[in-house]
């Protein structure tokens, strides 16, 4: 584990004493400013774990200090604070997301002592692997996947899984379970993607083949990397593995990122149609975070829009994120695709996209992500009983 360091700049003494103190006490070492330069500075030597920015300081260009810590390559998670309108820091964070930062949130001023506790205690302090731990890691099948349930919303309930999404996580024999935010820029960075997507679309056919003799039926997705939709064999060599384990190809889904479509959108058409022809059902996952055209969009071969989560946390109470949800199903009912709603964690959320008629829906409030064995043991009593997975979250 690295030791925890903060970073924060702030215009106002009486937040930075604040915040100094309160992160003190959980554990950090702190790090305040008022001044743009020497917060740059302090990013880029100190490599903190956690870094705050007030995007509203009348003396330094917000802006433009973001651009900076995305020019310096830190890894480093970012929090926006302000009290400025909600459109205005939604587009902060877009701009530190293009610049290549990990935008990790927004602290809402005043400040409430519980969610900067609840901001600090989340950070994840695990050292990020070595080249040479992701390979062995692979080689040895250190790796493990998670699946999470996604129901249809038909209305009323019972609910009915659609189908289940395969998320990796690392079973590290030191360190424990790791989320794939540890290990994944790694993965980038040394180009094992494909190794990566090799063994995570193995064991998901082997889980799948399991569940079969049980009579559990459900496809299972799998994410694509961007990285292989320049591959014109990409297709032939996920179709190969499918059938060495005797499995239909209409048993997966894959998901494909909106902005990795798009990177190159003439290539990935043609790869995704190949897919599409082997009976492969395509769905474009954080649908709202790129920047893909209608007409784009209208010749890819996808069968589903994912709606980026960051729409769907605030759709039960945010207007403008219910606009955006909406016209997002509305554009997508009308290519003829269906929709699914990505991060669901409440009930509020959850009544507005039934009566908005959005297809399927996953999240926290309906079932979090659970090893093979225990989302086999929550299918079988769902068989039993499907009011189980009407009634709110299940774990």
């Amino acid at each position: 584990m690295v030791p925890k360091r903060l970073a924060a700049i702030d215009d106002d003494p009486k937040i930075c004493a604040f915040i100094k103190k309160v992160a003190e006490g959980l554990g950090y070492s702190v790090f305040t400013t008022s001044n743009g330069e020497e917060f740059l500075s302090e990013i880029q030597h100190a490599k903190p774990t956690l870094a705050l920015l007030d995007y509203a300081m009348p003396t330094e260009n917000c802006a433009e200090i973001l651009r900076a810590i995305g020019n310096q390559g830190t890894r480093s998670p970012i929090v926006l604070m302000s009290s400025i309108d909600a459109r205005i820091l939604r587009v902060a964070q877009r701009l530190g997301e293009n610049s290549g930062l990990k935008m990790a949130g927004i602290l809402h001023k005043p400040i409430l002592l519980n969610d900067l506790k609840v901001l600090l205690g989340n950070v994840d302090t695990t050292e990020e692997p070595s080249g040479k731990e992701m390979r062995e890691a692979i080689d040895k099948r250190e790796l493990v996947l998670h699946f999470q349930p996604i129901v249809h919303l038909n209305g009323s309930k019972p609910w009915k899984i659609h189908y289940l999404e395969a998320l990796v996580r690392w079973q590290h024999p030191t360190l424990g379970l790791l989320q794939p935010d540890t290990f994944l820029p790694v993965v980038e960075r040394e180009g094992l993607f494909w190794k990566l997507t090799h063994i995570v679309l193995s064991m998901a056919l082997e889980h799948l083949k399991e569940w079969h003799k049980e009579n559990l039926t459900p496809p299972v997705a799998i994410n694509l990397p961007a990285q292989m939709l320049t591959d014109l064999s990409f297709p032939d060599e996920i179709a190969e593995i499918v059938n060495a384990y005797g499995i239909e190809s209409h048993h997966l889904f894959l998901e494909v990122t909106e902005t990795g479509a798009m990177e190159d959108a003439v290539r990935a058409l043609d790869v995704l149609t190949r897919f599409r022809l082997k009976g492969f059902a395509l769905s474009m996952d954080d649908f709202g975070t790129g920047y893909s055209s209608l007409l784009q969009l209208y010749r890819m071969p996808f069968s589903q829009l994912k709606i980026d989560r960051s729409f769907i946390q605030d759709a039960g109470s945010d207007e403008e994120a219910r606009a955006i949800v909406r016209a997002s199903t509305d554009l997508a009912h009308n290519l003829e695709l269906t929709v699914c709603a990505e991060g669901v964690e409440n009930a509020a959320a959850l009544q507005f996209l039934t009566e908005l008629g959005v297809d399927t829906a996953q999240g926290y409030y309906i079932c979090r992500p659970a090893p093979a064995d225990k989302l086999a043991e929550i299918m079988l009593k769902w068989q039993d009983d499907p009011n189980l997975l009407g009634s709110g979250p299940i774990n």
